[in-house]
């Protein structure tokens, strides 16, 4: 007959066989490590790649976003209909200025750098920095804002800024544009093609923009090479050195040339 001391009995034995095996169990199998998901990356033909340039060129935000998050990289290059080289996607969007769609692939990861490849013969040539390039050419305001807020001193491209301010200038461009690349820190004393922004903003008649390089700090008193110009559309030797101040004589830019000899401006051929 099973008694109660009996029954008392077999409980401890079943509870140290449990325990036996719950400690043997843990000490002989070991679990398996969870393997980190491998995504693969996606490959994207050549098609899919024009298909994503054209909603670029389109405007199309959506489209591309899709193709993006679809896994495509946003330094991706296309060839534009009409144009003899592949462009980046970055430099395309910049090109046919749209703007939300420069953030986009800024913010997915596209590189300012893209398609950067510098001229050992012509190391500051604005052409090295294919974005900054676009920037400049275009000269929408609006989209430089957002390269230039992404643009950094570690940046390949933050160099093209200076050469860059010139060409803006003797472009003339918009004032804006100009300011932006001096708040980014182009120096306003940078000389391209062999003059300073401020003989450019003479050579343009763009008193506007020729105040901001004053304000800026531009050098009065920066001598530019003689040679020969064009001086209101006409070819025209110049023997010797020249300030800012002479430029506005020689340019026949009366109202420049009372603003710059009112800010302390100097002539040398002309003093």
């Amino acid at each position: 007959m099973l008694t109660i001391k009996h029954l008392a009995g077999l409980i401890v034995v079943v509870i140290i066989l449990f325990v036996a095996w719950n400690h043997f169990s843990k000490s002989e199998v070991q679990e398996e490590p969870i393997k980190p998901v491998q995504v693969q990356k996606k490959t994207h033909t050549k098609e899919e790649k024009n298909t994503a340039m054209l909603a670029i060129i389109n405007g199309e935000t959506d489209k591309v976003r899709a193709a993006l998050e679809d896994g495509m990289s946003p330094d991706s290059i296309a060839r534009v209909p009409g144009v003899k080289i592949e462009l980046s996607f970055l430099e395309i969007a910049v090109r046919k200025n749209r703007p939300d769609i420069v953030k986009l692939l800024l913010d997915k990861g596209a590189s300012v750098d893209v398609r950067v490849k510098i001229d050992p013969k012509d190391p500051d040539n604005t052409s090295n920095f294919p974005v900054i390039y676009e920037v400049i050419y275009g000269g929408n305001v609006e989209v430089a804002s957002i390269i230039l807020e992404h643009l950094s001193p570690s940046d390949q491209s933050y160099k093209g800024i200076f050469a860059g301010l010139s060409w803006a200038v003797a472009k003339n461009a918009n004032t804006k544009l100009v300011q932006l690349l001096i708040d980014k820190g182009a120096d306003v004393n940078y000389s391209w093609n062999a003059q300073t922004p401020l003989i450019h903003a003479i050579d343009e008649n763009n008193m506007e923009t020729l105040q901001v390089l004053v304000k800026a700090g531009a050098d009065l008193d920066r001598l530019a090479p003689y040679g020969e110009y064009w001086v209101n559309e006409k070819k025209r030797y110049i023997p010797k050195q020249f300030t800012a101040l002479d430029a506005a004589k020689i340019w026949e830019r009366r109202n420049m040339y009372d603003y710059l000899k009112s800010v302390g401006g100097k002539g040398v051929l002309y003093p």
